[in-house]
């Protein structure tokens, strides 16, 4: 596993960071991301400007065609989820972490009711030594086929919000108290605050699949969990 800038972290775009949470499962050395991936709105729906020599002269915008927005949206949402993962094995240490599961989620209004919602688009558990088997400064590298390659379950319409079934439940919510004590478990986030202690606290617990709902796991060891936005 390689990266452009030398291993080293960047900031995202605007519009592109959106808010996450991250669970540590020491027992498992497995490490929960989940992360607000941006919305269909950060894909441009204009290609370019047209001047138009009439009376009086007007600027025509060109519309994006449905099909491409869709596809820059897919190819978008799955480098974000392999740039999330690369930054949690690039910033924690091996003996401590050796997999990393990703949700990833995005706020949106159903269409047909328009309530709230918060479909999974993109989820997937990898392991350090597959994940090093991608090459990520590659030009040539499709970060949708990176994901199969992973085994990830991915929306076959991320565009129109058709969710998927998480490999993790999702974490609880964010907890308060005193930030946790582990810059490695920040993941490039920025400044984390948790908690550490028994699942039940924050909504989430270690069981024999790693961290699921507090709701439906195994009591077993503790875990961290960390939130930012």
């Amino acid at each position: 596993m390689r990266y452009p800038d030398g291993g080293g972290l960047t900031g995202y775009p605007d519009g592109l960071r959106g808010g996450r949470r991250a669970a540590f499962a020491p027992e498992a050395r497995e490490l929960v991301l989940e992360v607000e991936l941006p919305g269909q709105v950060v894909v441009p729906a204009v290609t370019q400007y047209r001047y138009k020599a009439s009376a009086p002269p007007t600027v025509v915008p060109q519309p994006r065609k449905e099909a491409e927005c869709k596809a820059m949206y897919r190819d978008l949402v799955a480098r974000l989820a392999l740039r999330a993962i690369a930054e949690a094995f690039a910033v924690s240490p091996p003996p401590l972490v050796d997999v990393v599961a990703f949700n990833g989620h995005v706020h949106a209004k159903d269409r047909a009711t328009g309530k709230a919602i918060r479909p999974c688009l993109i989820s997937l558990r990898a392991s350090r030594g597959t994940f090093e088997d991608l090459v990520l400064d590659e030009p040539e590298l499709d970060p949708v086929q990176s994901l199969h390659f992973l085994n990830a379950i991915v929306s076959q319409h991320p565009y129109d919000l058709e969710p998927v079934r998480p490999v993790v439940g999702a974490l609880g919510s964010a907890p308060r108290g005193p930030g946790v004590s582990a810059d490695w478990l920040a993941c490039g986030l920025g400044a984390a605050h948790g908690c550490e202690g028994e699942g039940g606290d924050h909504g989430c617990e270690y069981g024999p699949g790693g961290v699921v709902p507090a709701r439906s796991a195994s009591r077993g060891a503790p875990c961290q969990q960390a939130s930012t936005s």
